[in-house]
């Protein structure tokens, strides 16, 4: 079953994992724009790449501007995923995104920010998939960033699934 939202085509990120395959795709390094990551839970893809300034009522921090990531999550292991914004139940595995610079600095999801693809947020069963975006506020002179998915339980964070490598030349 795959749960999927309407895109705007501003950016995608896949992560896939073939069910059975041994090996999980990974990189040496972190991935580029396109490329999918994997492991024996989740693959993921990040395909696209927006920056934008403002939008409507929307206020951002002098200095900042808005980074939006388009990628697909796929569950590919033997258990739920969730994707929510906020942990969920305890003992449930939650994915969770973040984008960092060369420095470690970390930059969170803005949640406040929605567009119209918005990825989905909540269970994720295992074989579903779904698509869609996320909206980061990062310094306005921004570059050589990463993009990171983490899977935990509740609160620990205990695996990086994905790193994504994003520069200005990704984008649209």
């Amino acid at each position: 079953m795959k749960k999927t939202l309407l895109s705007l085509g501003i950016c995608t990120a896949v992560l896939t994992t073939a069910a059975g395959s041994c090996l999980p795709i990974k990189p040496a390094g972190p991935a580029k724009l396109g490329e999918r990551v994997s492991n024996e839970a989740a693959t993921i893809t990040v395909q696209s790449l927006e920056e934008r300034h403002a939008r409507g009522y929307c206020k951002i921090k002098d200095g900042y501007t808005y980074l939006i990531v388009g990628l697909t999550v796929q569950n590919t292991g033997r258990d739920a995923i969730d994707t929510g914004a906020l942990a969920g139940p305890s003992g449930m595995r939650h994915l969770w995104f973040a984008i960092r610079n060369a420095s470690g600095e970390q930059y969170n999801e803005d949640t406040g920010y929605r567009t119209a693809s918005t990825l989905f947020r909540g269970i994720l069963a295992p074989g579903e998939e779904c698509r869609g975006c996320l909206v980061f506020q990062v310094p306005a002179r921004w570059d050589n960033l990463t993009f990171n998915a983490v899977l935990g339980e509740a609160a620990v964070l205990k695996e990086t699934i994905a790193k994504v490598a994003i520069t200005r030349t990704d984008l649209k």
